[in-house]
C-alpha cells in the first residue's frame, strides 16, 4: 500500500475515523481530526435561541488558518493509473485526480506533499457536498473520471477548483464563465443542440429576402436622407448593401439559445419557460457578456456601483452553482442533498429572482444581511 497525507481536507471527522470514497481508503487519526481547526473559517452567522427562547443571531469572524495534513490516503500500486487530468505531466497519477475529485467536492483545495512549496492559498468557497457525504460516500468516481476524460472537460473541471482558490471577483467570474461557455458548448454537441432541427436553413435565401425588402421598404427614405446631405449625390444602392452586408445571418443555434437548452437539459428551467425566468436567463447572459467582453461588471445607468457590483457577485456565484451542479450530478453522480439543494436554490432565482435568499435585482448584499437579521429576530422568520 502507498500512503499520501492529505492536506488541508475537511471531511469534519472530529474524532479518528476510516472511510472509502470509490475504490480509495482514506483514514483520518485523533490529531489529524484535531488540525480541522487549524484550516481557515470564513465569518459565519448562526440563526438561533437565546436562554428564553428568543431569536438571536450569533456571529464569529473571520479566522486566518494554515494548511496542515488532516489524512491520510491509502492506495494499491495497482491503482497507480496515469492522470486522466494532467494527461502532458506523466509524473502525475490518478492520485492527483482524485486529490482535484476532494478539492472539488469541499471547496477547499486539497494538497499533496510534493504541492507544498508551491505558492497555496488557504481561501474556500461553499461546499459541494454535506459533510454527512463522508459517512456513505455514493458516487461514481471511475465512470466520472471516464466522463470526463470523454467530454474533454478536464481542464474545466481543475478551473472550477483553482477558481475557488481565488478571492477576487473580476478573476472569479472570468473563470466561471469561461468553464460554463465551454460546458453547454459541449452539452449542446453531445445533446445535438448545436444545430437547428428540422430542415436546414438556407441563409443566403434570407439575405436575397432583405435585400429585396429593404430596397422595396427602406429605400424611399434613405434617398431622401442622403440627398438631403450629400446633393446631387446618389448612394442608395451602396447605402442598402451595407445594410444587408452587417446583418450577420447564421443557421446555427446562438450562445443564448444553446444556454438556455443546457438549462432545460439539467431540469433548472422548465421547457416552456415563461418571459419572466428567460429575461433571468438572459441577465445572466448580460453578466457573462460584459465580464467576457468587456472585462467590466454590468453597467445600468438606473443602479448605483454597490447594486451593480452586487448583481455581477450574484450571478457569479449562480454560474458556479450550476456548474457545480452539473459535474457532481451529470458526471459523478453524485448522492447528496447538499447537491439537490443547490439545484433548488438556482431554481428559485429563474422562477423569483431570489438567490440564497437574496433578491439579486433589488438589494445589496449588505441590505440582504440585514433584512435577514430584523426577520429572524423580528419575526422568527428565516430567510
Amino acid at each position: 500500500m502507498n500512503e499520501y497525507i492529505l492536506y488541508n481536507f475537511d471531511h469534519g471527522f472530529k474524532t479518528a475515523k476510516n472511510f472509502k470514497i470509490g475504490q480509495y481508503l482514506i483514514e483520518v487519526s485523533d490529531d489529524q481530526a484535531k488540525n480541522l481547526n487549524e484550516l481557515e473559517q470564513n465569518a459565519t452567522r448562526s440563526f438561533t435561541l437565546d436562554e428564553n427562547l428568543q431569536p438571536k443571531v450569533e456571529t464569529t469572524d473571520y479566522k486566518i488558518g494554515k494548511i496542515t495534513e488532516t489524512a491520510t490516503l491509502k492506495v494499491k500500486k495497482t491503482e497507480l493509473q496515469p492522470s486522466i487530468i494532467y494527461k502532458e505531466q506523466p509524473e502525475r497519477n490518478l492520485i492527483d485526480d482524485f486529490i482535484v475529485f476532494l478539492s472539488f467536492i469541499t471547496g477547499r483545495r486539497v494538497y499533496l506533499e510534493h504541492e507544498l512549496k508551491q505558492n497555496l492559498s488557504t481561501n474556500y468557497f461553499d461546499s459541494v457536498v454535506s459533510k454527512h457525504f463522508f459517512h456513505f460516500p455514493k458516487v461514481d468516481l471511475i465512470d466520472g473520471f471516464k466522463n470526463l476524460d470523454h467530454l474533454k472537460l478536464t481542464t474545466q473541471f481543475y478551473n472550477l477548483v483553482y477558481a475557488n482558490t481565488l478571492k477576487d471577483l473580476p478573476s472569479i467570474s472570468f473563470y466561471a464563465n469561461t468553464i460554463i461557455n465551454a460546458l453547454y458548448d459541449k452539452w449542446s454537441k453531445s445533446n445535438k443542440v448545436s444545430t437547428y432541427s428540422g430542415k436546414k436553413i438556407n441563409t443566403e435565401k434570407i439575405k436575397d429576402y432583405l435585400k429585396f425588402q429593404l430596397n422595396k421598404k427602406i429605400a424611399a427614405k434613405i434617398q431622401i436622407l442622403v440627398r438631403s446631405f450629400l446633393v446631387n449625390e446618389s448612394r442608395e444602392s451602396d447605402v442598402v448593401s451595407d445594410i444587408v452586408a452587417r446583418i450577420n445571418i447564421s443557421d446555427q443555434p446562438s450562445a443564448m439559445y444553446k444556454f438556455q437548452k443546457f438549462l432545460i437539459g439539467l431540469n433548472l428551467i422548465p421547457e416552456n419557460s415563461d418571459k419572466e425566468i428567460l429575461d433571468r436567463v438572459q441577465r445572466i447572459n448580460k453578466v457573462r457578456n460584459m465580464i467576457m467582453h468587456a472585462g467590466d461588471i454590468i453597467s445600468d445607468k438606473k443602479l448605483d456601483y454597490d447594486q451593480r457590483l452586487s448583481i455581477t457577485g450574484n450571478i457569479t456565484f449562480i454560474i458556479i452553482g450550476i456548474v457545480e451542479y452539473y459535474f457532481a450530478k451529470e458526471i459523478f453522480k453524485i448522492d447528496n442533498y447538499h447537491v439537490e439543494q443547490n439545484a433548488e436554490e438556482i431554481r428559485k432565482y429563474f422562477n423569483s429572482g431570489i438567490f440564497r435568499g437574496q433578491k439579486v435585482f433589488k438589494e445589496t448584499y449588505e441590505q440582504f444581511i440585514d433584512r435577514q437579521n430584523y426577520e429572524w429576530i423580528e419575526n422568527g422568520t428565516y430567510i
